[in-house]
């Protein structure tokens, strides 16, 4: 494929999700509680360097993750060297917790128990993949709907320094790899803060595993990169790099009319300013996405 092809697919990928995802654009704040007890709420949350401020940080978001009440939580910078994710987890009712060991930039899932979604494993890949991944991915795989999904947690490397870009990029072709080889036909969510932005250029876009294969893939929260900055997930920068790629057999479930991704602007609804939501739980807003069958 020449450069002039993938200029061709990436503005032709704009136009559609800023026309078949105007419906989950309308729908964004729209809902606080996700009652059905047919869909799927799953929040992905950089909770940086989690807990920032020791017992009233844990307090809040205990606080924040019952108001929302999600099926799964994916997290990132999560502290392995204490037990305050352990203090959260016993917190919260009715919720289960796994993280995985890498200081305090661990990744970690917390998934609601006595509903309708079965967890059946949860899997660490690329372990040995430093390079690619400072934090190998987390697979969460449940059964939902009767079905398999399996959600794959991330945080890629940061920041612009040389070989950062690098290395985010062939975490994308890594996870495009591993999902053909073992995850074929399977659903998929990719979630979790990227580091990256998805409208960047092709010759500086981390993603082009993703845009360039829309047969495949669904950016879930792409009309969010194209809208505005009000609603991006890291508003310090300011930009949008938190994300949520789905592969294509979520489609019709996703793009039914009902399911919808958004940016939960938690430093509005909850505080009285982002300086203050910032100091007291994280520099990331968390973006949900609820699946309604």
């Amino acid at each position: 494929m020449n450069k002039m092809q993938r200029y061709i697919i990436q503005f032709i990928i704009i136009l559609l999700y800023s026309c078949t995802n105007q419906q989950n654009t309308e729908l964004m704040s729209n809902n606080d509680t996700v009652d059905d007890a047919n869909s799927l709420s799953i929040i992905g949350w950089n909770i940086e360097l989690f807990p920032k401020m020791g017992s009233q940080t844990v307090d809040e978001v205990v606080n924040i993750i019952d108001y929302y009440s999600p099926d799964i939580l994916a997290l990132q910078e999560i502290s392995s060297e204490n037990q305050y994710f352990n203090i959260l987890d016993s917190q919260l009712d009715n919720y289960n917790g796994i993280i995985q060991n890498n200081d305090s930039w661990s990744l970690a899932f917390l998934y609601k128990t006595g509903n309708d979604v079965e967890i059946i494993s949860i899997t660490e890949i690329y372990p040995n993949e430093w390079y690619a991944f400072p934090r190998p991915p987390l697979i969460l795989h449940i059964i939902w709907n009767s079905d398999d999904l399996y959600i794959i947690n991330n945080h890629l490397k940061c920041c612009s320094d040389e070989g950062d870009f690098e290395r985010r990029v062939m975490a994308s072709q890594l996870l495009d790899q591993y999902i053909d080889n073992f995850l074929d036909s399977k659903k998929v969510i990719i979630i979790g803060d990227l580091n990256d932005s998805l409208d960047d250029p092709n010759d500086s876009n981390a993603f082009l595993p993703f845009l360039n294969d829309p047969s495949n893939y669904i950016l879930a929260d792409f009309h969010i990169a194209l809208g505005l900055d009000d609603y991006w997930s890291f508003p310090n920068y300011p930009s949008h790099i938190d994300h949520i790629i789905l592969t294509s057999e979520l489609d019709y479930i996703f793009n039914n009319g009902n399911s919808f991704v958004e940016t939960l602007l938690i430093d509005i609804e909850f505080y009285n300013s982002w300086n203050e939501y910032d100091q007291i739980i994280s520099d990331h807003r968390p973006m949900r996405l609820v699946l309604h069958p």
